[in-house]
């Protein structure tokens, strides 16, 4: 087994928000975001690093309490691996892993 540090981007993450307007009503703003993030993981190949590094980003994105994603599973955010470095067990990492880099990839439309 080996560590692996693996950068993440990724795209078509959808944020949605209610509007503050008081009409139209039940006004839905959707804004599209690219991200990056940095994951840790422990595991026997590169490939194996990379599948457990999207895992733990996508879960983070789903259970997140700080932002709401709207995707549905027909049109989930996607994940491409940047980097990926290997360590040995036990050896110093100077990485964080949790969070996300959010930038715009798109206009902010509105839904009803």
């Amino acid at each position: 087994m080996k560590q692996y540090v693996v950068i993440l981007t990724g795209g078509n993450c959808l944020i949605g928000e209610e509007s503050k307007r008081k009409f139209p009503p039940k006004l839905k703003v959707v804004h599209r975001f690219g991200f990056a993030t940095t994951r840790v993981v422990t595991a026997t190949t590169r490939e194996e690093a990379c599948k457990l590094a999207i895992e733990a980003a996508y879960r983070e994105l789903k259970d997140s309490n700080e932002i709401r994603i709207i995707n549905d599973a027909s049109n989930p955010p996607s994940f491409e691996i940047d980097e990926i470095t290997e360590y040995e067990i036990g050896e110093k990492i100077d990485a964080t892993n949790k969070g996300f880099t959010f930038f715009p990839e798109e206009p902010t439309s509105t839904v009803q």
